[in-house]
């Protein structure tokens, strides 16, 4: 991996937490979800007006995007009603890079080092056991299955995205993905949480919103940027988990959650995981 994909990887881990935090801080998080993506989509509104329509190979990886994309927010709103951010994020965020390994490997034919392979371990146990760090007793079965199934999707759609990106320029791509996410999402939403609470999250809360939506896709573009710039999706996946680093701080001095001495010396062991730019690039099929 280059150091340039891997300086956008890192500063997309700091920003995707922005988006996490207002889910979680948020009451009804079906609702908010909902503004947060519309948001995104007007926004975003110019990169559909100036860019180029994607082919018909395109919306077919679009749209298959955005149905694990609906899936997968579905999943973060209900691992954040059962669960912290510094416990639940740090679940799902570990959780990817395994669910991706394999299909990286077996569908985009990817070759990763063996080093890199360690790496990837590396970091799934350190974020993944920085979750558990807490008492078993204390964290919610629904919380661990909900963050499980949230860090599956990421690695579907992970995987569907590397192979869309190459027929789509990226931020048109994700900006088209959450297009199709928000019609998807929107009977959804009108059926759990109803128009009048849909349009009471943009009225109480619109710069939160408004944050939400912005980030939203940003972070995620980063991401794709370097995969299209020859990053594997297996080796961005496992650096992405820098980010459970800032949901970390951000859910014990932002948010009041808990920290217990072995929720430190797991960041402490993620910090010096990480794969070395070096060993990444081993393994790099371009």
């Amino acid at each position: 991996m280059s150091a340039y994909a891997l300086a956008l990887i890192l500063l997309a881990a700091f920003i995707h937490v922005i988006p996490h935090a207002a889910i979680r801080r948020a009451t009804d998080r079906t609702a908010f979800i909902w503004a947060m993506l519309a948001a995104t989509c007007v926004v975003y509104l110019p990169v559909a007006i100036v860019g180029r329509m994607p082919s018909m190979r395109g919306w077919m990886y679009i749209a298959a995007s955005a149905v694990v994309e609906v899936l997968y927010m579905s999943a973060v709103g209900r691992m954040y009603a059962h669960g912290e951010l510094a416990v639940a994020y740090p679940i799902a965020r570990g959780s990817a890079p395994l669910f991706l390994l394999i299909p990286s490997i077996v569908f985009l034919h990817e070759r990763p080092a063996p080093a890199g392979i360690a790496g990837i371990l590396l970091i799934a146990a350190g974020v993944y056991f920085l979750g558990l760090a807490a008492p078993l007793r204390e964290i919610p079965f629904a919380t661990v299955a909900w963050a499980l199934t949230a860090g599956m999707f990421t690695a579907t759609y992970t995987a569907i995205d590397r192979q869309g990106v190459r027929v789509v320029e990226p931020m048109l791509y994700i900006y088209l993905v959450l297009l199709v996410s928000v019609v998807f999402y929107t009977p959804l939403a009108l059926r759990q949480s109803g128009w009048p609470a849909m349009r009471g999250v943009l009225a109480a809360m619109p710069l939160r919103v408004l944050l939400a939506g912005i980030t939203t896709p940003l972070a995620y573009a980063l991401v794709l940027i370097a995969m299209r710039s020859g990053a594997l999706a297996s080796y961005a996946g496992a650096v992405r988990e820098a980010s459970v680093l800032v949901a970390f701080a951000v859910g014990v001095l932002a948010l009041g959650e808990k920290v217990t001495p072995a929720r430190i010396l797991m960041v402490h062991v993620l910090a010096s995981a990480e794969p070395s730019t070096d060993s990444a690039s081993a393994g790099s099929s371009s």
